[in-house]
């Protein structure tokens, strides 16, 4: 997570999983990822011994430091990082 005077920018590592099997999930005040990679099944009938690939379900979740506008965020996947880019909400300045 990285934060500048206008956004907050989260990127994570997923790997081997099809764009279609995320579901990202933005709050005020937190983002929530979730999603499942699955091993490429294998035609020859054999089995996997030690994968070290982690696989089926995930989710994770980021309390944000700062309150996002969530009507403005940008998704971006592309080879294995997902990039959300939340822009901040304005303060109030208290007048």
């Amino acid at each position: 997570m990285y934060e500048t005077d206008g956004t907050i920018t989260v990127t994570g590592e997923l790997a081997g999983v099809d764009p279609e099997e995320l579901d990202v999930l933005v709050f005020q005040d937190a983002v929530a990822v979730r999603g499942e990679r699955r091993l490429p099944p294998q035609g020859d009938g054999g089995r996997y011994h030690a994968p070290h690939i982690r696989q089926g379900p995930f989710r994770f979740e980021l309390a944000l430091p700062s309150a996002i506008d969530a009507d403005r965020v940008q998704a971006h996947y592309e080879r294995g990082l997902l990039q959300l880019v939340l822009p901040t909400r304005a303060k109030a300045d208290g007048r």
